[in-house]
């Protein structure tokens, strides 16, 4: 037998599925047998679980999963084979909405001659899971926010491709992990009640539940859509405190993680940063931690960046922390404030008075404008600048 083949490959590209715990349990027995193993491939993968919340943490990019290849002579699931590894009812009807006690794929009779290399490839991609969900416990929320939004979505670029593989099966078996009721296929689809558990925190109109065609309990969606509600939910679920114990070499690396944490915002930009008002920066935080933001945030810090000089690309390179983040859509939205498209108006910032009514104003600053506030802060800068160099 070749235990957990058929599901190598899914383990390896979504380590996030239920059968990883079970594929662990069987290949290490414990988590210090994991942590405290002095073989590379366990070692590579919490330093590179450890290095990926670490640039995080110093606001920098963290690691993004790359998906690797999946040749189609490897066995995918149990959807080719017609053996019966096990007596269930679920595996007969090709229903994979069970309780994933996995003891199919323990018993799995198919062989390969890749059987080594998925397996090397599924226990580098499982420990380094492991070990991030273990290290964020212990960190910030808006680390643990970041790295949900940046995982979620690099997860999403493996499922598009597993669509494009024409790998339905796949995507159908993560789906049901996480919770989602969806039918991939010509006429795809998806229920309510996952629907609304998707789209809820999308910010587009589309989303909207009255905007889309219900028929006895079901959405139609297509292909992609389905896909980027299980980048939503996966997201939703990175997100969750991790209950998993650390050894204390581990709790030692987070301590330093903790040190390096920055809770600042990013000055290295084309503009003085260093002088935009409270409310400003307050939003530009949050962004820069992965919290979705309301729309009247999201429009007074565009208009503000744009109107003190910030180019739309950097503008665009901001908003790509946002958990609904959406590059072609987001681009047209600044060019529109930035008047490069629609009338050709530039919109101005929105004073202190209007930013105090939708509940974006977080400190009396005793200005009209946040732009006041910049420039006034601006010549302050300047005096000095001019007064320590004589």
């Amino acid at each position: 037998m070749q235990a957990y083949l058929p599901v190598l490959p899914v383990i390896a590209r979504y380590p996030f599925v239920r059968a990883t715990g079970k594929f662990l349990e069987r290949e290490y027995g414990s988590l210090s047998a994991i942590f405290e193993s002095e073989r590379e491939i366990e070692q590579g993968a919490v330093e590179s679980a450890l290095n990926s919340i670490g640039r995080i943490a110093e606001g920098k990019k963290g690691k993004i999963a790359r998906p690797f290849r999946i040749d189609k002579s490897w066995p995918m699931l149990c959807f080719s084979c017609e053996r019966d590894c096990v007596e269930c009812e679920n595996l007969k009807r090709l229903d994979f909405r069970c309780e994933m006690c996995c003891k199919c794929f323990e018993n799995c009779r198919q062989k390969s001659a890749e059987y080594l290399e998925l397996r090397m490839k599924a226990k580098a991609s499982a420990v380094y899971y492991l070990t991030c969900r273990a290290v964020l416990q212990h960190v910030s929320p808006w680390i643990r926010r970041k790295f949900a939004v940046q995982e979620a979505r690099a997860y999403r670029k493996n499922m598009e491709h597993d669509l494009e593989e024409g790998r339905q099966d796949v995507l159908s078996f993560v789906a049901a992990d996480l919770g989602i009721l969806a039918e991939f296929g010509k006429n795809s689809r998806v229920h309510v009640t996952s629907y609304l558990r998707g789209a809820v925190r999308i910010k587009d109109e589309k989303w909207r539940l009255v905007n889309r065609r219900v028929e006895r309990g079901w959405v139609e969606v297509t292909e992609r859509e389905i896909v980027r509600l299980m980048e939503e939910v996966l997201r939703e679920k990175l997100e969750q405190p991790a209950n998993i114990q650390l050894p204390e070499n581990l709790l030692k690396a987070v301590k330093s993680i903790s040190e390096r944490e920055v809770e600042r915002v990013d000055i290295s930009l084309p503009v003085r940063l260093d002088c935009i008002p409270p409310c400003m920066k307050k939003i530009l935080s949050d962004l820069q931690k992965g919290v979705n933001i309301p729309h009247t945030a999201r429009f007074a810090i565009t208009s503000f960046l744009l109107n003190i000089g910030m180019s739309v690309d950097s503008i665009v390179e901001l908003f790509s922390s946002a958990p609904d983040f959406d590059e072609e859509k987001t681009r047209y939205q600044v060019e529109h404030i930035a008047g490069q498209r629609g009338k050709g108006s530039e919109y101005i910032c929105p004073s202190c008075e209007t930013m105090r009514t939708y509940h974006n104003c977080c400190a009396d600053c005793g200005v009209s404008s946040p732009l006041t506030y910049y420039a006034r802060k601006r010549r302050e800068v300047e005096k000095r600048r001019k007064k320590s160099s004589a």
